[in-house]
C-alpha cells in the first residue's frame, strides 16, 4: 500500500520545479484491522434511537471473525476485519467508524489521500426486498475537524448534523462517495467473498486545537443486512503550509 502511496506521490511533484522545490514531512499512517479497533470508534445515524430494540437493526460493528456466521446464510470467509453489519429496515442507514488523529498543527490546511481496504459477500446483481440494487450501498470517507457523533432530532432518530456526509450517493462537503459495496471487485480465493478497495483525495483543515477525524461507513438504500468488512486503512497527508488562523 505505501508503494502506491509513494508513486502518487512521485507522480503530484511532476512538472513542478523538482530542483527547486522543498518537499515538505509528509504524515502517513496505516491501519490494518486483526482483532484490535486500533482506537476506532463505530456509530450509525439515520436510524431510529430505538433501532436495536427485539432486534429490528441487528446491528453488530466488531473487530475479529465475521460475526453473523450462526445466524446469516453466509460462512466465514477466514479473514478478520472491523465489521459493519445492520439490518437496514428503512433503506437509510450511515454505519461508520472514526478515530481522532494525533500531531496535527492548528488551524492547517492538509491535502492527501485516504484508501480503504474492504470485502464484502455481495456480488454486483444482489436485489434487496423492494428491489434495489446492492450498488446502492455508497463507501463514503474522509477526514473532518469535528467528532462526528450523531444528534437526536424531534423524531427521535439519530442523524447526522456535525458535518456534511452529503446523501447517499451524493458527496458533502466534509465526506466523499468513494464507490458502491460492489464496485471493481475482486474473487477472494476459496471463499464466497469479494475484496474491494477505494481512493479519496483528503483537503481539509484543523481546527484550533489541531483536531481532525478519519471517518469511514457506509451511506445505504439497500433494505436487508448490509455487511462490509474493514480490512485496511491508510493515509498520507502533505501539510501545505496555509494556516488558516
Amino acid at each position: 500500500m505505501k508503494k502506491i502511496m509513494f508513486l502518487i506521490m512521485g507522480l503530484m511533484l511532476v512538472g513542478c520545479g523538482i530542483e527547486d522545490l522543498e518537499i515538505p514531512e509528509m504524515i502517513d499512517e496505516r491501519y490494518v484491522f486483526e482483532t484490535d479497533d486500533l482506537g476506532f470508534v463505530s456509530d450509525i445515524a439515520e436510524v431510529p434511537t430505538n433501532y436495536n430494540e427485539e432486534g429490528s437493526y441487528d446491528l453488530v460493528n466488531s473487530v475479529g471473525e465475521y460475526p453473523l456466521t450462526a445466524t446469516s446464510i453466509f460462512s466465514d470467509p477466514g479473514r478478520n476485519a472491523y465489521w459493519l453489519t445492520v439490518y437496514n429496515r428503512r433503506g437509510e442507514a450511515f454505519n461508520y467508524i472514526y478515530k481522532k488523529l494525533d500531531g496535527l498543527s492548528a488551524n492547517t490546511n492538509y491535502k492527501g489521500m485516504l484508501t480503504v481496504t474492504g470485502m464484502t459477500p455481495y456480488a454486483a446483481d444482489t436485489m434487496d426486498i423492494a428491489n434495489s440494487s446492492i450498488e446502492s450501498v455508497f463507501i463514503k470517507a474522509g477526514i473532518i475537524s469535528t467528532e462526528p457523533v450523531p444528534t437526536i432530532d424531534e423524531d427521535n432518530y439519530y442523524r447526522i448534523t456535525t458535518f456534511d456526509k452529503g446523501s447517499q450517493s451524493d458527496s458533502g462537503a466534509d465526506l466523499a462517495v468513494a464507490g458502491t459495496l460492489v464496485d471493481n471487485q475482486i474473487a477472494i480465493d476459496g471463499t464466497d467473498y469479494f475484496e474491494v478497495i477505494y481512493f479519496v483525495n483528503l483537503d481539509f483543515t484543523t481546527d484550533a486545537d489541531g483536531n481532525a477525524y478519519i471517518v469511514v461507513g457506509y451511506d445505504s438504500g439497500f433494505k436487508g443486512l448490509n455487511i462490509f468488512g474493514i480490512t485496511e486503512i491508510a493515509y498520507f497527508l502533505d501539510q501545505t503550509g496555509i494556516n488558516k488562523e
